[in-house]
């Protein structure tokens, strides 16, 4: 999916080229990701929010002392500002529970309170913004094209790709567009400005192939989930629509220093990963046990062992307080995102990953 989302992704910055980069495109000033940290009650919590130039909200929060995450989202046609939780992982059984802000708004606040509420419990919230290093910025895409002989008629694509500005982090800035881009005289383009949103819209104008793969719909949305100083996790998403649907979804570490996406062997020893995932299966063994397999349904075996299906080959991804295991268990399933915290699998890691997440030595 990703060789066909870059090919038409060129056919567009071809066609933009060849206007010399005189696509309409608009500068936004609302764009930003915020950090904020704070107390929930007693409690210290991490809060990291992206605020769209819509005032959309979205973002994730976590109990520092725990370091799992919990998404949050904006509550639409609310009288208040409000975010609203979900489960983050596929299993998980949890209250809903509401951030109530006292400010409407809260880009460029230092200080910001809320009310906290899950049922009937109530918590006073109070947090102050983090110091980032990073600016990070919204590059927005959006195209659409004729093709009176394809069976959908029109093309349609729409991407929102996060990215550091160029000056704050020359390595992730290079990392995130040259995963979308290929020609280094758009990335010049969008790098160009001191902007922190760009949005850019183009018209492809008619064509009349008969040509089915000109009558895609592409969506692509990107969201940053975690940083510090070494390690960047973020969450992408995307979806194709031709005939039936196409999605996918990935949440990714990579090291802030060198760009490089971290992957199991970069933090566990290598005899120690059939450990580790041994830990995994024997800890959500009952829950995936008990998961059907469609492809062996009204059958006296239709409860798969799904727990085996977590190998050297899953990804993983970084928290604060330990790593996602991330898995599809059969096509077009949901993702599950099973967790381990570092207390239970630090004996496990490679001496260069627990410097990369500062974890004192043994």
């Amino acid at each position: 999916m990703r060789y066909v989302l870059t090919i038409l992704l060129f056919s567009f910055i071809s066609s933009t080229l060849k206007g010399q980069l005189n696509d309409n495109y608009k500068k936004r000033i609302h764009f930003e990701i915020v950090k904020f940290r704070g107390k929930l009650g007693n409690h210290p919590i991490t809060l990291l929010l992206s605020i769209y130039p819509n005032n959309y909200m979205s973002g994730y929060y976590y109990y520092d002392k725990i370091g799992r995450f919990i998404k949050v989202e904006k509550v639409k046609n609310s009288s208040s500002l409000k975010l609203k939780t979900s489960a983050f992982e596929a299993f998980e059984q949890t209250q809903i529970e509401y951030f109530d802000f006292q400010d409407s708004c809260l880009s460029n606040k230092v200080n910001i309170k809320a009310q906290w509420t899950d049922g009937k419990k109530k918590l006073a919230v109070e947090l102050h913004k983090d110091a980032s290093k990073l600016e990070w910025r919204l590059l927005t895409i959006n195209s659409i094209g004729l093709y009176p002989k394809s069976e959908f008629n029109v093309q349609e694509k729409d991407y929102h790709i996060i990215y550091p500005s160029i000056q704050s982090s020359p390595i992730l800035n290079k990392y995130f567009l040259t995963k979308w881009i290929d020609s280094k005289k758009m990335i010049g383009f969008i790098n160009c400005g001191n902007f922190n949103s760009l949005s850019i819209e183009s018209d492809f104008g008619t064509d009349t192939l008969d040509n089915d793969i000109y009558s895609w719909n592409e969506i692509k949305n990107d969201e940053l989930v975690y940083y510090t100083d070494s390690i960047l996790t973020y969450y992408s998403n995307e979806f194709v629509y031709a005939n039936n649907g196409q999605p996918w979804e990935s949440y990714i570490s990579i090291k802030v220093s060198d760009g490089k996406e971290i992957e199991m062997q970069d933090v566990f020893r290598s005899n120690s990963i059939d450990t580790v995932l041994s830990i995994l299966k024997t800890k959500y063994k009952s829950i995936l046990q008990n998961e059907p397999d469609p492809n062996k349904a009204n059958t006296s075996e239709s409860g798969a062992p799904y727990f085996s299906q977590f190998t050297k080959a899953t990804s993983i991804f970084i928290s604060p307080g330990g790593l996602y295991f991330r898995e599809r268990l059969y096509k077009l399933a949901d993702y599950y995102n099973l967790y381990l915290s570092n207390e239970e699998i630090k004996k496990n890691y490679l001496d260069s990953y627990k410097i990369l997440i500062n974890s004192p030595a043994d």
